[in-house]
């Protein structure tokens, strides 16, 4: 993992520019400090959901319905 801060944009499905660096990679995460908050909606507790946390925990792709 390497950490490069700057402000960044994608310029296609696997290579970022940050500043004025241009980087490739088959995986890139972007960490824009933002936290999940979870709505109160009535019955979501009862139904499976991803917050940006429970995302990267995963070692398979979620089914699609």
């Amino acid at each position: 993992c390497t950490l490069i801060r700057g402000h960044a944009r994608f310029e296609g499905p696997r290579t970022i520019r940050v500043d004025d660096q241009v980087l490739e990679a088959d995986r890139i995460f972007l960490n824009v400090g933002g936290r999940a908050t979870v709505p109160n909606i009535p019955g979501l507790a009862d139904v499976d959901y991803l917050t940006n946390v429970g995302l990267l925990d995963l070692d398979v792709l979620p089914g699609t319905r």
